[in-house]
């Protein structure tokens, strides 16, 4: 596939996503001073549906965030809402720890930059049924001196699952 095509296509996407106001919390507090955006963008892979979660610095100042994903249950939890109701909540419940030395891996974020991985939907949910779903993605870390440290909730984004 062509490269500049689909970074072009992210990049919008993230934009777009971006300016429609992502929920940013710290605990249980809304945070209006962080400038650290959670993103989720819904991808068709050839067995099945992923979800592309980006971290994304939108501000004019740098933001450092770990660069430590895994396990998966200790930084995202995953909702999915069909008609309404809540079909599926992940568990979140990892503690990890990183040891002393070296300390966690963190990249340092420039304006405009972002960090992310994808994350296919049946690692997260098993025996997800066919249909419409709504997906809303809450990334949360206690972990890194000088990272970011808090909740980021990113906004629903629709996804189908097999025929629907």
């Amino acid at each position: 596939m062509n490269y500049h095509f689909w970074t072009l296509v992210l990049i919008c996407l993230v934009l777009s996503v971006s300016a429609s106001g992502v929920e940013t919390t710290v605990g249980d507090q809304p945070n209006k001073d962080t400038s650290l955006k959670l993103v989720a963008i819904p991808e068709q892979t050839s067995d099945g549906v992923s979800v592309r979660l980006l971290l994304e610095n939108t501000g004019k100042s740098k933001v450092s965030v770990l660069k430590e994903f895994d396990p998966l249950g200790a930084f995202f939890t995953f909702k999915l809402v069909s008609n309404g109701e809540i079909t599926f909540d992940s568990l979140r419940g990892a503690k990890i720890s990183f040891g002393v030395d070296p300390p966690p891996a963190k990249v340092t974020l420039e304006p405009g930059e972002f960090i992310g991985i994808s994350v296919r939907l049946k690692d997260v949910f098993h025996n997800l049924k066919k249909g419409d779903y709504q997906l809303e993605v809450t990334y949360h870390n206690q972990y890194g001196e000088g990272c970011f440290q808090g909740k980021l909730v990113s906004q629903p984004v629709n996804i189908k699952i097999g025929d629907g």
